[in-house]
């Protein structure tokens, strides 16, 4: 009876855990979206669950393990949507603190570059870029931990392929998104992502391509998205394709200064439609 109780108090916490491991796109949206409420009553169910099984059961360090690893996922969320870095180091030593328990959990480590992401902002902000490597470094280590323990788990070869990029590592980034894609062909953040990598990489043909297929499985875009398309289609010289996608940009939130500076659509600004685009939607700025 005990045991069954006990089943049950943490049956929502592992099926959060399975479908994070899935990379169920419900899970992610839920964990992106920075949805803290979501997760608030994890960590009580587990600590019970262990509570009711006791120290000497084989579950009980798993459980206590779970824990530590939704309470410092709630200060990771509340950090970053604060900013706040004493919460972010909190949430790391719940992880580090649940690694003690269960050594071998693929999410945790994950869950730990995650963190460092969050922590290296600030960093990022100020343009300290001796900083922003070392916990690049931090980020990456962790996720190839979780790799080694979970090779068929798509989201660390995505987390450390967003790392790269933001790192400028771009071969390592597309290789660890081509990783991705070839575990889940439906992972709409890894064909995002690599979309950007082709583009620092000067490789516009394949961004488009890439996009080509990103507008397979999922129809509405992103304003960092459209931007990318919008300066490779210029760069081609596809300016009609690429008048469409500045469009799109503009409606998703690219301001006015960054078309006009972008050296990438120094051909497109020449024509009388991109004027004509700017009247549209910028009306007030003197040109």
């Amino acid at each position: 009876m005990k045991r069954n109780f006990a089943a049950a108090l943490q049956d929502d916490s592992q099926q959060a855990i399975n479908a994070y491991l899935r990379a169920d796109q419900a899970e992610m949206d839920a964990r992106w979206s920075d949805d803290i409420n979501r997760y608030k009553s994890n960590p009580i169910y587990l600590g019970k669950a262990a509570s009711l099984l006791g120290e000497k059961h084989v579950l009980y360090n798993q459980l206590v393990a779970k824990q530590y690893y939704f309470e410092g996922l709630i200060k990771r969320l509340e950090g970053g949507k604060t900013g706040d870095t004493t919460v972010l180091n909190q949430a790391l030593a719940l992880e580090l603190k649940a690694l003690e328990l269960d050594s071998g959990a693929a999410y945790v480590y994950n869950e730990i570059g995650l963190i460092y992401d969050e922590i290296r902002k600030p960093y990022r902000a100020a343009g300290n870029e001796q900083k922003q490597s070392e916990l690049f470094q931090k980020q990456i280590d962790n996720y190839e931990v979780a790799m080694e323990l979970a090779p068929k788990w798509v989201m660390p070869y995505h987390n450390a392929g967003q790392t790269y990029r933001e790192w400028r590592r771009l071969e390592k980034a597309e290789n660890m998104e081509l990783k991705a894609i070839s575990l889940d062909s439906n992972l709409v953040v890894a064909y995002s992502n690599l979309m950007l990598i082709y583009y620092f990489s000067n490789k516009y043909e394949s961004c488009i391509n890439v996009n080509k297929k990103l507008l397979q499985i999922k129809s509405d875009e992103s304003a960092e998205w459209s931007f990318a398309i919008t300066c490779s289609e210029s760069l081609l010289g596809h300016l009609e394709e690429s008048l469409i996608w500045l469009e799109k940009a503009i409606i998703l939130g690219v301001n006015y200064n960054r078309i006009q500076e972008d050296t990438d659509l120094e051909e497109l600004r020449k024509t009388s439609e991109f004027e004509s685009l700017m009247k549209k939607y910028f009306p007030n700025k003197k040109r």
